[in-house]
C-alpha cells in the first residue's frame, strides 16, 4: 500500500487484519506508523484541517480526540473517520509542505515513543503503541529483523507469563497481565527491555 487512501480503504474492510482493538486513537497511531515512511502524511494536515473546519472547534486537538468526542463510541468515530476521510478528496487547502524526517530504525523509534509517547501515539495505550508499530512496520515491507524481533519478542512474553497457548498479540498478553491498557504500555518497555538484553547474551 503505496497510498494512503489504499491503506485507508483496506483498514475500512478489513479492519481487523490491521487494529488488535477497534479504537480510533488505535487507527490514528496505525496511519502514523505508516506515514512515518511515506510522503502522504501532508494528507494527515490537510484532514486534521478539514475536521478543526468542520467542526469548528476552537481548542487544539488531533483528528482522532475530536472525532472521540463528537462520536457516541469508538465504532461511530471510526465509522465517521471513513465517511469524512473520502470527503477531503475534495477539500482544498494551499499546498503544506510536510518533510519526512523519519528515517530511524524500529529500535531509534521505539526510543522516542519510550521517552515521548504522546508524540507518537494519539493515547497512552499499548494498543496504540502496537498499532503504531504495525503500521510502521507494514510501511517497511523489507524490514524483516523488526518483523521478527517483535515475534520473538511476542514468544518471550507468552512464555514468561505462561500464555504461549492462547496465540494472543504481544499487546493483548501485556494487557491481560496488566489488567490496565495505560499500565500494559509501561510492562512494555520494561518487558523489551529485558528481551533485548537477554537476546544480546
Amino acid at each position: 500500500m503505496k497510498t494512503l487512501e489504499d491503506l485507508v480503504h483496506n483498514i475500512e474492510y478489513e479492519t481487523s487484519l490491521f487494529l488488535d482493538k477497534r479504537s480510533i486513537h488505535c487507527l490514528k497511531a496505525f496511519i502514523d506508523g505508516w506515514s512515518v515512511t511515506f510522503e502522504d502524511s501532508y494528507k494527515l494536515v490537510h484532514f486534521q484541517k478539514y475536521i478543526e473546519k468542520l467542526y469548528k472547534l476552537e481548542r487544539s486537538h488531533s483528528w482522532a480526540a475530536i472525532l472521540s468526542f463528537i462520536a457516541r463510541d469508538e465504532c461511530e468515530a471510526l465509522q465517521l473517520f471513513f465517511i469524512e476521510f473520502k470527503k477531503i478528496q475534495s477539500y482544498s487547502l494551499e499546498h503544506i509542505e510536510v518533510e519526512n524526517v523519519y528515517n530511524d530504525s524500529f529500535i531509534e523509534m521505539l526510543q522516542k515513543i519510550k521517552k515521548r509517547p504522546a508524540m507518537y501515539i494519539s493515547k497512552n495505550s499499548i494498543y496504540c503503541l502496537k498499532a503504531f508499530l504495525d503500521g510502521f512496520m507494514l510501511s517497511r515491507p523489507n524490514d524483516i529483523e523488526s518483523k521478527i524481533l517483535m515475534k520473538e519478542f511476542e514468544i518471550y512474553i507468552g512464555k514468561s507469563n505462561n500464555l504461549l497457548a492462547y496465540s494472543k498479540s504481544w499487546a493483548k498478553m501485556i494487557d491481560f497481565y496488566s489488567g490496565d491498557e495505560f499500565l500494559a504500555l509501561e510492562h512494555f518497555f520494561k518487558w523489551f527491555s529485558e528481551f533485548q538484553e537477554q537476546r544480546c547474551v
